[in-house]
């Protein structure tokens, strides 16, 4: 997110610009050196008063490294912070009492200046700093301000969040419409078209034409009005004890690829009866593939495990969109988009985990597809893994397992989530930091 705030704020004229950065990438040089900014290797090279400092640090991150910033906190410099889940009160407990402090939520649209963020500050800040505030934000999309902190926490998880259910929409329009007989190229392009349209129509505050309610027997409806009724019926139906969840009114349309039906029953199953009662035969009957080529496919518990693993690593493959980064943000990056693409499943896993932690022997048994979809995450992220591959790709798989029960207990913001993500990451990279001279020898 840094780098698409420097992008707007070159665009827009503002400065002049001091960016600290210990490891910038080739990109971050580039167009600093275009824009003649200078890039700081530490904080003792950066100037020392500043207007404002824009804390772009992953929240994993600013636990250590926020008391580092005290002293351009206690210069009078506006700290506006964009770390999600991240309090202003424990802010105020690294920069001081007197720092003036803002919390910013963008969303990930505002790389191409179409993003939105929400704003929040206390009294103790002014009206010239929270337009200051407004006009670094700005050059990400839109601002929104709200009148308490707790609401950060509410926009996080509606437009923080809402990109990646966005990609998940996508994602289950284009599998509708492929198991439909559309060909994947035709219904992705249909799919992707559709939301990319209906986005400048939402924004006008228009949407699609809805059937008007029957004035008689005889009343009927447009024929373009009639596919939008029956598509936004699930919608529209009348939700159940006060929740946001619509009634369900009829099944999902299944996918054309079996072993994708099977871990979609896999984990359907999961999140109603557990581990120790997912019999193949019930998996075979809900995906509707039969028993026997169930069995070529995935004749056993290790084996079905394996093949759900292989269907969320080929879902976030379709998701992941790769940034600038070292080899540890691309892969805590990867690995955070694995956990998006499970929200949906979050029964179902908290199911399989606890049962996987009575069932070792599975573990031991599907080792090869943990290391396996592993090493995928490592290539997916671009990582330079060398002969360490099967080493680090063990470390990687035992991260995000160790990350699951932080997952499952995390709030929308994802802050444990990510803390142990990127505490796991980085006591693994360290070990192999300790091999690599014996490699050499």
């Amino acid at each position: 997110m840094g780098g698409a705030l420097l992008a707007g704020w070159i665009k827009r004229g503002l400065g002049p610009i001091a960016i600290v950065e210990p490891k910038p990438s080739e990109a971050l040089l580039k167009r600093a050196k275009a824009a003649k900014i200078t890039v700081h290797a530490s904080l003792a090279d950066a100037p020392k008063h500043v207007r404002a400092c824009v804390v772009a640090i992953k929240p994993q991150l600013l636990r250590t490294e926020a008391a580092t910033l005290r002293g351009i906190a206690g210069s009078g410099a506006l700290m506006v912070s964009i770390a999600a889940g991240t309090s202003i009160a424990s802010l105020t407990k690294a920069w001081g009492r007197g720092a003036r402090i803002v919390r910013a939520m963008p969303n990930t649209p505002g790389a191409i200046g179409r993003g939105i963020s929400a704003l929040y500050a206390p009294k103790t800040v002014s009206e010239a700093e929270r337009a200051l505030a407004d006009s670094l934000l700005a050059a990400l999309g839109e601002t929104v301000w709200v009148g308490r902190e707790a609401l950060i926490d509410a926009a996080t998880a509606v437009s923080g969040s809402g990109p990646a259910y966005v990609f998940h929409l996508v994602e289950a329009m284009a599998e509708a419409g492929r198991a439909e007989g559309l060909p994947r190229d035709v219904a992705e392009k249909l799919a992707r078209a559709t939301v990319i349209g209906g986005g400048p129509l939402a924004a006008g505050g228009r949407r699609p034409a809805a059937p008007r309610p029957p004035a008689g027997p005889h009343h009927t409806l447009p024929t373009t009005s009639a596919p939008n009724s029956a598509a936004l019926e699930p919608a529209r139906a009348p939700r159940e004890h006060g929740s946001m969840a619509p009634r369900k009114t009829s099944k999902p349309t299944p996918s054309a690829d079996p072993k994708a039906r099977l871990a979609e029953a896999a984990l359907g199953r999961l999140a109603k009866t557990g581990w120790h009662d997912l019999p193949l035969a019930a998996v075979a009957k809900a995906a509707r593939v039969p028993l026997a080529e169930m069995r070529t496919l995935c004749g056993s518990k290790p084996a079905l495990f394996g093949l759900i693993l292989s269907h969320i690593a080929e879902q976030v493959t379709a998701r992941y969109v790769p940034e600038p980064g070292t080899a540890h943000d691309r892969i805590f990056e990867v690995a955070m988009c694995w956990f998006d693409v499970l929200v949906p499943h979050r029964k179902a896993v908290a199911s399989l985990h606890a049962g996987l932690k009575r069932d070792p022997l599975t573990l031991l048994a599907a080792r090869d597809a943990i290391a396996s979809t592993a090493s995928w995450l490592l290539t997916l992220a671009e990582a330079d893994t060398g002969p360490a591959l099967p080493l680090r790709a063990l470390g990687v798989a035992a991260a995000i397992g160790h990350a699951v029960p932080a997952w499952l207990d995390d709030g929308p913001d994802l802050t444990k989530t990510m803390a142990s993500l990127d505490t796991d990451l980085r006591r693994g990279e360290t070990v192999l930091d300790r091999m690599r001279p014996q490699d050499k020898d």
